[in-house]
């Protein structure tokens, strides 16, 4: 995207969107360039813990993305629940701890001083959602499949959990799967199946980058910024068509994540073994029982004859 198009579209709402996007009167303000953070008194620390993660990471997600503009960033970090829906229009699952408005060129943030996650989790979160912020700024919004966006913003997030692999390993037995394209009603998905589908998308993201490389990202989104659909612009970088990809992908997660099911019925193990002890005790106890009363009968009867 030219360096014109960046200031007009990213740069110009951080001077003038703030003031009418405020729906109460009491927020600070962090600016350090092009970057700018609307928070409450009580989230300074939040605010600034905000920032650093995003001057951290700007580089490195930057790169991945193929954005070349200045670090920018437009974030609200609404201080309740009702606050996060004023500014997300209640268009966002309850599950969500954050959103990336490409309309307004924002992000709206859920403070963990009323969610209560860990700094770990906002971490990720906010590394997740500045990822949509500059895909956006390099490709347009809609043209980028749900699954793309969200595997690439996983993957840069941080590493991938145990528990996701065991989410997919569960749904390859319980045959559970969501398709790549099912993906783009994510927001319409419980918790738990919100939960699967980001583990698809950045395992979908992770083979991906395996079997080309990184920079595969990048020049996608730069044909997507071309005016080019996501299919065509996918198979000029990949060799492949989108729909090759997901069934070379399934077959390769199926191999891959089948077993680490296994690790969830070990987390259960521990509960059901004093009940298994109690329950052979039982078994021997009536076996036993059963045998005594055998020999008595058999006893009857010698005496009887």
């Amino acid at each position: 995207m030219s360096t014109a198009l960046i200031y007009f579209y990213y740069v110009l709402p951080l001077l003038i969107l703030p003031q009418e996007a405020n729906p109460v009167s009491d927020w600070k303000v962090l600016n350090e360039g092009f970057i700018r953070i609307q928070y409450h008194a009580y989230d300074t620390d939040i605010a600034d813990l905000v920032y650093l993660v995003i001057k951290k990471n700007f580089d490195r997600t930057a790169e991945m993305v193929g954005y070349g503009g200045p670090a920018i960033a437009n974030i609200v970090i609404s201080g309740s629940k009702d606050e996060y829906n004023l500014f997300t229009g209640n268009r966002m699952p309850t599950w969500s701890q954050g959103s990336t408005d490409y309309e307004n060129s924002r992000i709206v943030l859920k403070s963990p001083s009323f969610t209560g996650i860990r700094e770990s989790e906002l971490r990720r979160t906010v590394i997740h959602e500045f990822t949509h912020f500059l895909i956006g700024a390099v490709a347009p919004p809609s043209s980028v499949p749900r699954w793309f966006n969200e595997g690439v913003a996983m993957y840069l997030g941080g590493a991938e959990t145990f528990r996701s692999k065991i989410n997919i390993s569960a749904a390859i037995y319980t045959k559970s799967l969501i398709s790549l394209n099912e993906i783009q009603y994510l927001m319409t998905f419980s918790g738990d199946r919100a939960n699967l589908a980001y583990a698809e998308s950045r395992a979908a993201i992770e083979y991906l980058i395996e079997i080309t490389d990184e920079k595969s990202i990048r020049f996608i989104l730069a044909e997507l910024y071309l005016n080019k659909s996501f299919e065509s612009a996918f198979t000029e970088v990949t060799g492949m068509e989108p729909i090759d990809f997901e069934i070379e992908f399934r077959t390769v997660i199926r191999q891959r994540y089948r077993f680490y099911f296994l690790a969830a019925v070990g987390d259960y193990i521990w509960f059901l073994i004093p009940g298994l002890f109690i329950l052979a005790y039982l078994a021997v106890k009536i076996r036993n029982m059963q045998t005594i009363r055998r020999w008595k009968i058999e006893e009857e009867q010698d005496e009887f004859e």
